[in-house]
C-alpha cells in the first residue's frame, strides 16, 4: 500500500536505525503496519517510526483508513480485526482515566497491544514477513510478562456488579481498602495491603485516599479502629474501617465518576432536596437542640439535658448502630443545624 504522502518529519536524520514499535496502538495504525509499502529498508523504518510516533492525531487516523478503504485486503482485515477486539480475541488497551466528574469517553479510536494483535492477524492465515517477526519479537517478553500480571489483577480484582455490592452492604463495617475498591468499580479478593496498593494504582483511587483524609480530619467520615498513633499513615488506613452506607453516602458527594456507586442508584421516588429544603431541615435540628438544652421563662429546663455531649451520648447509646448517628456524624450535623439557626437568611 503506497501512502508516501502521509508521513513528513523535519528530523529525518535523527530517525532511528531500526523500526522500533510501540507495546500499544490504535487499532487503525497495526492493520496499516502490515500493509506499509516501502522502497528499501530505509524507507520502512521510516515509515514505522512515523507510523507508530503520531499517536493521539484524529486527523492522521482518519487519513489511514481512507487509504486502507482503498485496499480491499486491509480493509477486511480492519474490519475483522474490529470485530475480534471487540469479543477479545484481541486484548484491547484501555488507559487508565484522569479523576473526573464525568464518565471516561469512548475511545473513537480504539487501541489493542501490538502483539496480541500479529497474534491474531497469523491465526486468520495472514502471512507474516520476516521484517514484521524481527519487529514484534523484542516486545513478546515483556508482553507476556505484562499480560501475567493484567490476568492476575483481573482475577483478584474483578468489575463488581449490583448483586454482589447488594450483599456487601449488608456487612456492619469494611475495611477502607475494600470500600475505596468497591466505589471504583471492583470486588477486593485479597489482604487489606494488596487491596491498598491496587487502588493506589489508580489515578481516580489515589485520589479517593486524598478525599477520605480529608473527610475525615473535617469530621464528615468516622474510621472506626483508626491508629492515630502509627508512623506508617498507609499502615494506618490499611487497618481502619468505615461503615458501609455512610461510606457510600460520603462517596455520593465527591466531585468524581466512581463507577462502583453506578450498581448502589436506585429509582428516584423524589427530587434531591434543594438548598433551601436542606437549609429548613437543619434549622429544625438546631431548634430542637437549643429547646433540649434551654429553659422556660421561669428558669425550668426543658429537659434532664444539660450539655450537647450529653445528648448525643444518650442518642448514640441507643442507636448508636444505625446508619448515620455515629457521635461524629452527630457533632457535625448539630453544628450545621446551630449555624443555620443564627443565619439570618
Amino acid at each position: 500500500m503506497s501512502e508516501q504522502n502521509t508521513f513528513s518529519s523535519p528530523l529525518y536524520d535523527l530517525i532511528p536505525k531500526r523500526a522500533i514499535l510501540k507495546n500499544h496502538a490504535p487499532l487503525i495504525c497495526l492493520v496499516f503496519y502490515l500493509f506499509l509499502d516501502f522502497e528499501n529498508d530505509e524507507h520502512r523504518i521510516e515509515q514505522i517510526n512515523q507510523l507508530f510516533s503520531y499517536f493521539h492525531d484524529p486527523e492522521l487516523y482518519g487519513q489511514l483508513e481512507k487509504s486502507l478503504k482503498e485496499d480491499k485486503e486491509g480493509y477486511v482485515l480492519y474490519e475483522q480485526a474490529q470485530k475480534a477486539l471487540s469479543n477479545g480475541e484481541i486484548e484491547g488497551y484501555t488507559e487508565d482515566p484522569d479523576p473526573s466528574p464525568s464518565p471516561p469517553k469512548p475511545n473513537e479510536w480504539p487501541e489493542a497491544y501490538t502483539v496480541s494483535f500479529v497474534i491474531w492477524a497469523e491465526s486468520t492465515g495472514m502471512r507474516l514477513s520476516d521484517d514484521i517477526i524481527k519487529d514484534i519479537k523484542p516486545l513478546i517478553s515483556s508482553y507476556q510478562f505484562d499480560k501475567s500480571y493484567r490476568d492476575g489483577q483481573n482475577a483478584s480484582f474483578p468489575k463488581i456488579n449490583q448483586d454482589t455490592l447488594k450483599n456487601l452492604m449488608k456487612e456492619p463495617l469494611w475495611q477502607l481498602p475494600n470500600a475505596i475498591a468497591y466505589v471504583l468499580g471492583y470486588e477486593a479478593k485479597l489482604n487489606t495491603e494488596k487491596n491498598f496498593i491496587f487502588i493506589k494504582s489508580k489515578k481516580t483511587g489515589q485520589k479517593v485516599i486524598e478525599y477520605v483524609i480529608d473527610a475525615y480530619k473535617a469530621h464528615n467520615l468516622e474510621f472506626i479502629d483508626y491508629n492515630t498513633d502509627k508512623e506508617e499513615k498507609d499502615c494506618s488506613l490499611q487497618e481502619c474501617k468505615v461503615r458501609p452506607m455512610e461510606f457510600i453516602d460520603w462517596a455520593k458527594t465527591l466531585p468524581l465518576y466512581l463507577n462502583g456507586l453506578e450498581n448502589t442508584k436506585q429509582p428516584q421516588s423524589r427530587k434531591p432536596l434543594n438548598d433551601r429544603e436542606r437549609r429548613g431541615y437543619q434549622k429544625i435540628i438546631g431548634a430542637l437542640v437549643g429547646l433540649t438544652l434551654g429553659e422556660d421563662s421561669n428558669g425550668k429546663p426543658y429537659s434532664k439535658f444539660r450539655t450537647q455531649q450529653s445528648i448525643i451520648d444518650a442518642i448514640h447509646g441507643n442507636y448508636g448502630e444505625k446508619e448515620g448517628l455515629s457521635k461524629r456524624q452527630l457533632e457535625a450535623k448539630f453544628a450545621e443545624g446551630k449555624k443555620a439557626l443564627n443565619d439570618p437568611s
